[in-house]
């Protein structure tokens, strides 16, 4: 693993106190999956969601710790709402959910403008579906660790073609 994803996930994984649910979206790409990894490491429960086609290949995991969930990260936040939702009734009132969203289409694709679009559209629709959460259960508390392939191991000559902002520094932003 290189030092900007070794970096990356020390940051992502910095406690939320006494999380008790973890999701993690895009837990078959690449960053999702070290993302996974180093959570079982802590060995904290929580739930992937991942495109259906690999999730025989996941379920062999111990179902114990990690449930795996169907996810599409462009159907407007359903599936994700629906997770956050089963988390919050499985437990008690005082739940907190931290949600990792690294779900991203990543490489070469026939269109990267509408790809790019595409990864913005997701990530806007998983910050809406925590923050409606978040009002529906006000005793819950919720975090949100939001990044992707794409803005991880991107060059630093490279800028985002959809003009929205890729992170470069912990806490800064810069603007194509």
């Amino acid at each position: 693993m290189n030092r900007l994803v070794s970096f990356a996930l020390k940051v992502l994984l910095l406690p939320i106190g006494s999380a008790a649910y973890h999701l993690v979206t895009g837990a078959n790409g690449f960053v999702g999956r070290h993302v996974v990894y180093s959570l079982l490491k802590r060995h904290h429960d929580g739930n992937d969601e991942a495109r259906k086609r690999p999730i025989a290949e996941n379920m062999r995991k111990d179902p114990a710790i990690i449930r795996v969930l169907p996810y599409d990260m462009l159907d407007g936040g359903t599936t994700l709402s629906d997770a956050l939702e089963c988390a919050i009734a499985d437990e008690s009132a005082n739940k907190r959910v931290c949600v990792y969203h690294v779900a991203s289409s990543f490489g070469p694709t026939p269109d990267p403008v509408r790809t790019a679009r595409n990864n913005v559209k997701s990530a806007e629709d998983a910050v809406s579906c925590l923050a409606k959460c978040s009002e529906l259960h006000p005793a819950s508390r919720f975090r949100l660790v939001l990044t992707s392939s794409m803005a991880a191991v991107r060059a630093t000559s490279q800028s985002p073609l959809n003009g929205k902002y890729y992170t470069t520094m912990i806490g800064t932003q810069s603007q194509s």
